[in-house]
């Protein structure tokens, strides 16, 4: 991320890499954000990921429905059949 946009206090960027610890605690993380864009890095790895389909994906979706967010996936390789 530039970091003179975070120096501004313009960005926030964190994956789940950043959190540690039990499944639970992602749930408390995840949900107590509230990005004004989601960008989802799209593969046959992401999609496999229950956490992902039903709970990270779903949170997105809801939010950009109310337009609240944007959601932005970016597919990076061929997910086809999966």
């Amino acid at each position: 991320m530039p970091q003179p946009l975070k120096s501004a206090g313009l960005v926030d960027w964190w994956t789940d890499r950043d959190i540690r610890g039990e499944v639970q605690h992602w749930d408390s993380r995840i949900g107590g954000t509230q990005p004004d864009v989601v960008i989802f890095l799209v593969s046959a790895t992401f999609l496999a990921s229950d956490y992902v389909c039903k709970t990270e994906i779903t949170m997105a979706m809801e939010r950009e429905k109310s337009g609240k967010a944007t959601v932005i996936p970016i597919i990076l390789e061929d997910t086809h059949g999966t």
